[in-house]
């Protein structure tokens, strides 16, 4: 909670993961310092090694630990809210590049600034428009082909 506004959820978690991020990466610079050869180096001896394995061991617990509390207290219950998601990714003027090959970079740009100054979706200002039959526009702003890797 928090102790300005009643009913804030304050994002401790997630602020708790990036601090161990913070560790984590301070830790892998130390390693890779003392592992240059150059800090507390002679002969083949390196006298860091002490130093090398703290940081690595801490960093190891810092992950297990965080990725616990991360699973347990965010991760299980979590549901995704379909039809928000969906409202968020229709309103997106990102979607505009859907249609950049068909179109060109030049036309989407203006299509872009337009539809965001009428406050209209890509979708319903290119039906709009008439710039290309409605099944093409539906083929083209498929987000599951949008977003699919690869």
């Amino acid at each position: 909670g928090s102790s300005i506004m009643p009913g804030k959820v304050n994002p401790v978690i997630c602020e708790s993961v990036m601090q161990v991020a913070c560790r984590v990466i301070g830790n892998d610079a130390t390693v890779t310092m003392a592992g240059m050869g150059g800090v507390g180096s002679i002969f083949e001896l390196n006298v860091a090694m002490p130093v090398m394995i703290d940081a690595f061991l801490e960093s190891v617990t810092l992950l297990a630990n965080v990725s616990s509390v991360f699973v347990d207290k965010l991760l299980v219950g979590l549901e995704v809210n379909e039809e928000r998601c969906a409202e968020l990714l229709d309103a997106s003027l990102m979607t505009i590049t859907a249609l950049a090959p068909e179109v060109g970079y030049e036309k989407c740009a203006a299509l872009a600034k337009q539809a965001h100054k009428e406050n209209k979706t890509i979708k319903q200002l290119v039906g709009e428009l008439k710039l290309m039959p409605p099944e093409r526009l539906e083929e083209l702003m498929n987000y599951d082909s949008m977003t699919r890797p690869g």
